[in-house]
């Protein structure tokens, strides 16, 4: 069984202080969706919704259907132009 890593729990809990019913969502779906076994994609399902746990559910179900959006969304720019430029890279630990 997969478990993400401990600075994917730390960011859970900046981000979502109080809020457990993220952490069982996200263990849910953990369960359900072997995509999302990835440090990375759960990383970057983080970044994009900056603490609103709609917009978590929102990527996660993104992320279910193909990880790669999720990943092109949060650590690139300019996602319309031809050559897209690579900022962040959530291969890394926050």
């Amino acid at each position: 069984m997969y478990h993400p890593a401990k600075d994917v729990f730390n960011a859970l809990e900046r981000h979502y202080s109080r809020e457990d019913a993220i952490i069982s969502l996200l263990e849910s779906y953990l369960d359900r969706f072997e995509q999302l076994h990835s440090d990375r994609v759960i990383r970057c399902i983080i970044y994009l919704s900056q603490g609103n746990s709609t917009v978590f559910k929102r990527y996660l179900d993104a992320a279910v259907k193909d990880p790669r959006d999720v990943m092109f969304w949060a650590e690139y720019e300019d996602h319309n132009s031809r050559s897209p430029k690579r900022v962040r890279d959530f291969t890394f630990s926050f």
